[in-house]
């Protein structure tokens, strides 16, 4: 094996990539048209009824590896935010600051690895994370999102 092999995805990790994506979408799809939120509440918070196991490993997938590799980053983006944004976006009364900077990171890093391992130019990675994300959040709310990382944490941990 080259090291070029080393830099490509093969058919195999091809085929697992596809299924990934597709069992995420599987999962909005699923809370979007068979289980329907009803209220705002329950589309934003699940309806308050989440159960502890699934919730928590949501959160282990979506924190804990990002806060491995950037806690000093975010502890100065966090003063950044409290001395600079909160002042200037706090008068906007938007739900949280993180609306704007947040998903900027989310939609960035896993297209970064998209382009390094898979050669896709980062523009369409970008442009492939985002409407994933957004196809099964929007139609599941986040009861999707919960579930989603919740496969997610199976599949990687």
């Amino acid at each position: 094996m080259s090291s070029t092999d080393n830099q490509t995805f093969h058919v195999v990790v091809y085929i697992i990539m596809v299924l990934f994506l597709v069992i995420s979408t599987t999962i909005g799809l699923y809370f979007g048209f068979y289980k329907k939120q009803r209220t705002t509440e329950e589309y934003l918070l699940g309806g308050r009824k989440m159960n502890l196991l699934p919730v928590a490993l949501s959160l282990v997938v979506t924190f804990h590896t990002m806060t491995n590799y950037m806690f000093v980053a975010i502890m100065i983006a966090n003063a950044i935010q409290a001395l600079v944004l909160v002042p200037l976006l706090y008068p906007l009364r938007l739900t949280s600051t993180y609306e704007l900077l947040y998903m900027a990171i989310v939609l960035l890093a896993p297209a970064l690895a998209l382009e390094a391992v898979a050669g896709i130019p980062l523009w369409l990675s970008v442009i492939v994370v985002g409407i994933i994300g957004t196809f099964y959040t929007s139609i599941g709310g986040l009861r999707t999102v919960i579930w989603t990382d919740v496969f997610q944490f199976i599949k990687l941990y």
